[in-house]
């Protein structure tokens, strides 16, 4: 019995001794110990082990096959400790993945990593439930942008971080990385040789993919910036942030839907309702998807009542942070797949390495998810009783 309470004191001692607020980087490792990212992260070790190119190999069968996704996921779920091990003794990624599957492929470790990254974002930009968004969160913050040596891929990989930080909440970061992201937007020359390095064998228009570029960093840097305005519930100073690159979202072939959805939510949050009902007409003239309609009669009845309370209803729920980051994300793949960067991608083999391995991983992610119901929450069931307890005093 002496023993049992003694236990409880230390429990409670350690769990309320701290009166201090952690800081940023504290909440994100927090939230980053979960059965989803020790998962990838034991992928992440097998893909570093001596059986590299194998694991990497069935990875990318696995996009084709539920059987070798099943294969794989079981066995990467049943050495889930590793990754969590990774995780506590802040281990990073040591090892590029394109070499693995595409041989002679030559990148540094910080440039693959960061390769990596955006095509794990293709992916979110697709189909947003494929990669749980921890993992992201997991995989932007182990990048080293100040290493990786293609100025495009640079800016890009900082400004999807930013938006992927500002998305989960962590908006110091996110500010950071969105102004550095815009700061590092490359030059027309500097695409042209990164285009030439990389994508010798296609014919892109440098021009019309630099003005793509420049518009992408603009929308996801910006996205994230009003996303972090919106946490904060600062709608006035996120609609005036929308405001400043919403044109360029719409360059970029954002649906008209989106963008009069979002015109229509920036106006309420400055209080022009005529101008939001102008944005409601644009919704009247032509067929809203149906993902769209709950939010085009969210707009329809707030100005319909003109309530001060229903408008404001609407400003707080019509717009969130998951349905900004989807409305960039969506738009800067639209553009990347019309101006043919996608398809050029698709045809240099390191590229082509980083979204084969993408993909298998959204698919073998499929197959745990099925195998597995607890795979999305907290690490609970991975945890001893001990620990358990001790999380009742966090």
């Amino acid at each position: 019995m002496r023993t049992s309470i003694g236990l409880l004191i230390v429990l409670l001692g350690h769990g309320c001794g701290g009166t201090s607020e952690p800081t940023e980087s504290e909440r994100v490792e927090e939230r980053l110990d979960r059965t989803a990212v020790h998962f990838h992260l034991a992928l992440r070790d097998q893909l570093e082990g001596p059986s590299a190119e194998q694991t990497a190999a069935q990875l990318v069968a696995s996009r084709g096959s539920p059987a070798r996704a099943r294969d794989l996921a079981e066995r990467v779920y049943a050495e889930r400790q590793r990754g969590a091990r990774w995780l506590r003794e802040g281990r990073r990624p040591a090892r590029a993945l394109a070499p693995l599957v595409a041989e002679g492929a030559d990148a540094d470790a910080a440039s693959d990593q960061a390769a990596f990254f955006l095509a794990l974002l293709l992916e979110d930009a697709t189909d947003d439930t494929r990669i749980p968004k921890q993992i992201l969160v997991y995989e932007s913050t182990r990048l080293s942008p100040e290493r990786v040596r293609d100025s495009a891929v640079r800016a890009l990989a900082r400004a999807g971080r930013a938006l992927v930080l500002a998305r989960a909440g962590y908006c110091e970061m996110a500010e950071a990385e969105a102004l550095a992201a815009l700061e590092a937007g490359p030059s027309r020359a500097e695409v042209e040789v990164s285009t030439s390095r990389w994508l010798a064998t296609s014919a892109l228009d440098s021009s019309a993919l630099h003005a793509d570029l420049t518009r992408a960093l603009s929308v996801l840097s910006g996205a994230a910036r009003a996303c972090c305005r919106i946490r904060d519930g600062r709608h006035d100073a996120a609609a005036r942030s929308i405001q400043r690159w919403i044109g360029d979202a719409e360059e970029l072939g954002v649906s008209r839907e989106r963008i009069a959805i979002l015109r229509g939510w920036s106006a309420l949050a400055l209080g022009d309702a005529d101008g939001a009902r102008v944005q409601l007409g644009l919704l009247r003239s032509s067929a809203v998807e149906p993902a769209e309609a709950p939010r085009q009669a969210m707009l329809r009845d707030a100005l319909a009542s003109a309530s001060d309370d229903a408008l404001d209803e609407a400003t707080h729920r019509l717009v969130d942070r998951p349905w900004l980051s989807g409305l960039a994300l969506r738009g800067v793949h639209r553009a990347f797949a019309a101006d043919g960067l996608l398809a050029a991608l698709d045809e240099q083999r390191e590229a082509r390495a980083h979204r084969d391995l993408a993909i298998g991983h959204g698919a073998v992610i499929a197959s745990a998810r099925a195998r597995f119901p607890m795979f999305d929450q907290a690490h609970q069931g991975d945890q001893g009783s001990l620990e358990r307890i001790q999380q009742l005093f966090r």
